[in-house]
């Protein structure tokens, strides 16, 4: 979506969109050819300014376009950042129907500070869930997509212009990030995705090997080999890296993602209600692909490696079984009690490959790892765990700023004792149905050695059925603007 800026209202312009608080004067710093309209509509009181209410008016001023929009923001002391996003994305939406491929938004002084939300929510707005979708009812999804937004501010505002670029920059790899974690297995596999992480890559100029199944095999990461052991299509483990001048010789910050592309739960089958939207199992390695569509542009000035084993955990006569015991890429010996705790087992060869090969100044890993996690924050809160307080707080309150919620949880001595196993150095599950995110925290913690280490449990907000204002059902996008505030916020 295109945006351009200007200081002045073209009367032919299609749309109007003019954003109102209900408790400050509704004219305030507007336009004089906007002044008339909008005391006219306040002297009426037929707009009251209330949160998310909407008046379209057709002025019979020759100087005001033709049709325009009164958006209500609420109350200006009880107005947020989170509380724009959702309402841009609102009214982006609302418009959208109207079919026209071009609006114009007057910006007053009062949002001049929320720049980059207020693009963010307008661009989450323009996204169209309906990828998938063929004749008619595509191209009538299609027409409603909205191409520019004209912004009226009072006089030019270099860092505005900037911000909510930016913004929208964000929103739409989000919305790229939704598009791989909807898409079903019929459209997409190991190969897409791996080629996907490429075309990100050449585009940016970022280094990025491709490991294959055979050299996986030959490299000793029993974790990844073991989970593709039922698929048709060979594991691979994407590395990317990113080195912005200046950085090449400091310790990355490396992020690891989850790449379940689907994931049955293999021997240890899933119930059907849920085995039907596992094609999510791969919204962490999306994010972090989502990630680095992003850093170049951004400008972000910190190494980064972004790492993200793919396969899918499906069943065959081939299968890892419960009860297999495999060998990970760390030397570390784990027995299979649950073959549906696969995530873990792919993340710990992630893990053990990013501290050999990279010396990280810390590793965060990012997965839909545990149903537990969901069962105990829902579907608004990520869980964090870790080991180190001062980057957990760090991407909590990157979290916090975001709308991208985290949530401190524990790991507990007892939990890292129930991931002993009597004939392995470990078991990747517990028989208890207790705690079953802090004892996935704690199997993954037994890998990271010394290094600072953080784990996101993306399992609740990474496909939503109640999504918030500015998502859609379904994939979110979690964890890309999170990281991108975290980096930014970095020192």
């Amino acid at each position: 979506m295109e945006v351009s800026f200007q200081t002045t209202i073209n009367s032919k312009a299609a749309i109007l969109i003019v954003p109102l608080f209900s408790d400050s004067p509704f004219v305030k710093n507007a336009p004089e050819i906007l002044e008339n309209f909008l005391k006219k509509r306040q002297d009426h009181k037929d707009f009251l300014g209330n949160e998310g209410e909407t008046l379209l008016g057709l002025p019979d001023d020759d100087a005001l376009p033709g049709k325009v929009i009164l958006w209500g923001l609420g109350e200006k002391k009880k107005f947020t950042a989170q509380k724009l996003r959702g309402l841009a994305a609102q009214i982006v939406r609302s418009v959208r129907s109207l079919k026209k491929e071009e609006i114009t938004l007057w910006c007053p002084d009062s949002l001049i500070g929320f720049a980059q939300t207020l693009g963010e929510g307008a661009a989450f707005g323009n996204y169209n869930l309906a990828k998938f979708k063929t004749g008619k009812e595509k191209e009538e999804l299609e027409s409603q997509t909205l191409k520019k937004i004209i912004v009226v501010v009072s006089k030019k505002f270099p860092k505005f212009e900037t911000e909510m670029k930016k913004g929208i920059s964000i929103a739409e790899a989000v919305g790229e990030v939704r598009d791989m974690v909807n898409a079903g297995p019929t459209f997409k596999n190991v190969d897409y995705l791996a080629g996907k992480a490429e075309d990100i890559a050449q585009k940016n100029g970022y280094k990025i090997t491709v490991i294959n199944k055979e050299e996986l095999q030959k490299m000793g990461m029993g974790g990844i080999i073991g989970v593709n052991r039922g698929s048709e299509f060979g594991a691979k483990m994407v590395v990317m890296e990113y080195t912005p001048k200046g950085t090449s010789k400091k310790p990355p910050v490396v992020i690891i993602g989850k790449g379940i592309i689907f994931d049955s739960g293999g021997y240890n089958l899933k119930p059907s209600q849920t085995l039907y939207e596992m094609q999510l199992d791969m919204a962490g390695a999306a994010s972090v692909m989502g990630l680095f569509m992003l850093l170049k542009k951004l400008n972000i000035q910190h190494h980064v490696v972004g790492i993200f084993p793919l396969t899918d955990n499906l069943v065959s006569k081939s299968s890892q079984k419960p009860s297999d015991v495999v060998t990970t890429y760390s030397g570390k010996t784990v027995e299979i009690v649950n073959t549906d705790a696969e995530g873990r087992m792919i993340l710990c060869d992630a893990i053990s490959y990013a501290l050999k090969h990279f010396d990280p100044r810390c590793v965060i890993d990012i997965a839909t790892l545990t149903g537990a996690c969901m069962v105990a924050l829902g579907d608004r809160y990520a869980g964090l765990f870790g080991n180190d307080a001062g980057l957990m707080e760090k991407l909590r309150k990157a979290g916090e700023t975001t709308d991208e919620l985290a949530w401190p949880m524990p790991i507990h001595p007892d939990h890292r004792a129930k991931m002993k196993s009597k004939i392995a150095d470990l078991r990747n599950w517990d028989e208890v149905p207790y705690a079953g995110a802090s004892k996935g925290a704690a199997f993954l913690e037994e890998f990271v050695e010394n290094a600072k280490w953080a784990h996101i449990d993306i399992a609740g907000p990474a496909f939503v059925k109640d999504p918030k204002k500015y998502e859609t059902p379904m994939g979110t996008g979690f964890g890309v603007r999170l990281f991108v505030e975290f980096l930014e916020k970095l020192r």
